[in-house]
């Protein structure tokens, strides 16, 4: 039996699911003032509920700013360069 695939849960799917549009459900996810108080609050119960999360990645080519960088390293067993990309705690 193949293993299944959970769905992450979108914007898209939050308002089908509401039955609103989705680009409402990102304004009030993102704090539009011209989105109703009751439909940003609903909105913000449904995506907690369904436990909705932002894909960054998606933002982040939405917005062409990932805030990311990337690293090249010719020698991953350098100490030097180890402690120089470690990942502080």
């Amino acid at each position: 039996m193949k293993p299944t695939l959970k769905k992450s849960v979108t914007i898209k799917s939050i308002a089908e699911e509401m039955g609103i549009s989705f680009s409402t459900v990102s304004k009030a996810l993102n704090g539009d003032p011209l989105v109703n108080k009751e439909t940003v609050k609903r909105v913000l119960q449904k995506a907690e509920e369904l436990n909705y999360s932002p894909n960054l990645l998606a933002r982040g080519l939405r917005s062409k700013d990932t805030k990311t960088i990337g690293i090249i390293l010719n020698d991953l067993e350098n100490p030097a360069h180890t402690n120089i990309v470690k990942k502080s705690p």
